[in-house]
């Protein structure tokens, strides 16, 4: 998600987010982990440390930059506006921010994955 900003972080109204699944062929594996890691806590392991959270983080980690570019862009074309500290677009208002799933699954499915800030 992209907020506007706000004294509290994450906070403030939200400009633009994106999706992404989180089950599927790559994920069942994980989530079948998770369900036999269920008590991690005893195992000294972390949530954070677990794969499944690793994968739902990176995942993120993927989408944000081009989701934070994306927000910027609309911004600035217009496509979006902030008024009065609320969020419209196509002549809307949009009380959950606007989703760019598609555009971002169109960004990250053409840039080359890599390891570091491409």
């Amino acid at each position: 998600m992209v907020h506007l900003v706000t004294k509290e972080l994450d906070r403030g109204p939200v400009i633009s987010y994106c999706r992404f699944p989180i089950r599927g062929d790559d994920w069942e594996h994980l989530w079948g982990q998770w369900k036999d890691d269920i008590n991690l806590d005893s195992t000294g392991e972390t949530r954070e440390s677990h794969p499944l959270f690793r994968k739902i983080r990176l995942e993120g980690e993927k989408r944000e930059l081009p989701l934070l570019r994306s927000a910027i862009r609309e911004l600035a074309f217009g496509k979006i506006v902030v008024r009065d500290r609320e969020i419209w677009a196509d002549g809307k208002l949009q009380q959950e921010g606007v989703d760019l799933t598609s555009t971002i699954e169109d960004i990250i499915n053409k840039e080359p994955e890599c390891e570091t800030v491409c």
